[in-house]
């Protein structure tokens, strides 16, 4: 999977593709198979960069094809390759979970992502068990208050001293300027008072109802 983001996505995915990308066409969350400079992909309007952006899952052996035609595409508009601790700092702003927050241990409904489940009316692999599951954990979104260190995950979380819950994962979001952490806590934890143990020294931590960077998501729905 090659992933395309940012404001000039959508101009320079427009170059290799005959596929209509409008919003109209192609609205974000929705995916498509289409065609890249010849290759059969399938396109997902995701990013979790939080931009304007593109999934394409395409055979692994023409990746590289697709690499060398979307930068070929891309040079006049500024494509450059964006490396992983940027990608997980942008992620982290946008409040956009990965592999620390789902993980087999846990159901959508403990992850928080209740609206992408709708039980009524359809059928699904699993859908007795998940309806079943009582939660026992929820999925804080949080701030650290830290200068010199960030959440890495897996450390304790801690309500008057003790332990409530642990971190799943964390980063540093350039551009707000905070430290940012995921926290798997016990149903029921208060949002107020938490603290994170990271090389036993404590930190607290501010919960977060949304996303730090653009809330409302303008950017990845991008007309532009």
């Amino acid at each position: 999977m090659l992933a395309l983001s940012g404001p000039a996505s959508r101009r320079i995915l427009a170059e290799l593709t005959s596929a209509d990308l409008s919003n109209k066409a192609f609205p974000w969350l929705s995916g498509q198979e289409i065609t890249v400079t010849g290759i059969p992909c399938y396109a997902l309007r995701v990013s979790f960069a939080g931009e304007l952006g593109w999934e394409l899952h395409a055979p692994l052996e023409q990746i590289g094809e697709l690499y060398d035609a979307h930068f070929d595409a891309g040079e006049k508009h500024g494509l450059t390759d964006l490396g992983s601790y940027a990608f997980n700092g942008m992620r982290m702003e946008k409040a956009c979970r990965a592999s620390g927050e789902l993980t087999t241990d846990v159901g959508p409904l403990d992850a928080g992502l209740d609206r992408f489940v709708v039980a009524e009316g359809r059928d699904f692999l699993g859908k007795d068990a998940l309806l079943a599951r009582d939660p026992e954990w929820e999925l804080f979104y949080a701030g650290l208050h830290a200068e010199d260190i960030d959440i890495h995950g897996g450390e304790p979380v801690l309500l008057d001293g003790k332990p409530v819950g642990l971190t799943t994962s964390g980063g540093y979001g350039y551009t707000v300027g905070k430290s940012l952490g995921w926290l798997f806590v016990r149903k029921g934890t208060p949002r107020e008072g938490l603290c994170v143990q990271i090389l036993n020294r404590e930190f607290s931590v501010t919960v977060h109802q949304n996303a730090i960077f653009d809330p409302q998501n303008l950017r990845p729905r991008s007309e532009d």
